[in-house]
């Protein structure tokens, strides 16, 4: 007595634990939960089993639970909508000639389908009696034109035994929602943490390039000074050549290039017959090199005559009559 009454109770237990449902939620790497999506749910699918079930009641079930997540757009509607602008139907709204009617005035991003492939209410009855029923729905969100399915969701799940399919559906739906949320709340978590490492490393990516940018700037103005501080010893060294600003008239020819570099100013430099057009470097504006004095000195006074100039000067002097003196 004790063992029949233990099995009896064993029976009634294993019947009230909730039979794990069989999901399969698969994502596309396109979807990203954190936008938002506004969507139509298609009239469903329905197995050959139920034929007094009206396909647009199904799709409007998961429409009610969709709500939760998602920007719904009432399929009737829609509908309507499509034939005030001449679409007669969804198949010619989902074609090229309907597209900028539904994706820019309906801003519909997706559809989402149902497929009910299996459905078996099972045998209602007692506890020792009752057979439990099987329904396998598939749900996928998917966009319109590029057909990209953004998640699928395929549900094998056992009802209970002599259940109504409206009532057992609508079961479904909800629980399939409430899972489908879950699961969007941590894919949403997992796309925050890899946003925020990728704006790390762009940031430390960021640091880097600045900071060679940095040093290129610095060394290019390293080399800038280097070659400013070569040009005034060049100069330097022209103007303190002994005697004259330069030793003859070839290096005058040759510093001219160097010294038109230095724009500070241009004024003629007069070396003995040769005038040459040069910018003064500048330590002739701030008067700081003794050189300075003599060839200012030298620029000023009239440029002296060669030996054969100046006997030609006394002889024409002494032909016309005139003193050498």
């Amino acid at each position: 007595m004790n063992r029949t009454a233990t099995s009896i109770l064993l029976v009634m237990v294993l019947a009230c634990v909730a039979v794990a449902r069989d999901w399969n939620i698969r994502f596309s790497e396109d979807y990203d939960p954190r936008q938002q999506i506004r969507l139509v749910v298609m009239p469903t699918q329905i197995s050959t089993k139920l034929k007094r079930v009206e396909p647009r009641t199904v799709s409007a079930l998961l429409s009610t639970e969709l709500l939760r997540e998602y920007d719904v757009l009432d399929l009737t509607r829609f509908e309507k909508y499509l034939a005030d602008r001449k679409l007669s139907s969804l198949e010619q709204a989902f074609s090229v000639k309907g597209q900028p009617v539904v994706i820019d005035s309906a801003s519909l991003d997706a559809i989402t389908n149902i497929e009910v492939y299996r459905w078996d209410e099972g045998v209602a009855g007692n506890i020792l009696s009752a057979q439990k029923g099987s329904i396998g729905v598939r749900v996928t969100l998917t966009e319109p034109y590029s057909g990209t399915v953004l998640w699928s969701i395929n549900l094998l799940d056992k009802v209970k035994g002599g259940s109504d399919f409206l009532v057992a559906i609508t079961g479904v739906f909800r629980d399939l929602v409430s899972d489908l949320q879950k699961e969007n709340e941590r894919l949403a978590k997992r796309l925050d943490k890899q946003d925020e490492l990728a704006a790390k490393a762009l940031d430390k990516e960021a640091d880097r390039l600045a900071r060679e940018r940095e040093k290129e700037e610095e060394e290019r103005e390293r080399e800038r000074l280097a070659e400013e501080k070569r040009q005034s010893q060049i100069l330097e060294r022209v103007a303190m050549a002994e005697g004259s600003m330069f030793k003859d008239i070839k290096e005058a020819n040759e510093a001219a290039p160097i010294l038109k570099e230095f724009s500070f100013m241009t004024e003629p430099v007069v070396v003995d017959t040769v005038e040459v057009s040069t910018p003064l470097p500048f330590y002739y504006q701030n008067g700081e090199d003794k050189a300075v004095d003599r060839v200012e000195r030298r620029r000023r006074r009239p440029t002296s005559m060669s030996k054969p100039e100046e006997e030609n000067t006394k002889a024409t002097s002494v032909k016309n009559g005139n003193s050498p003196g």
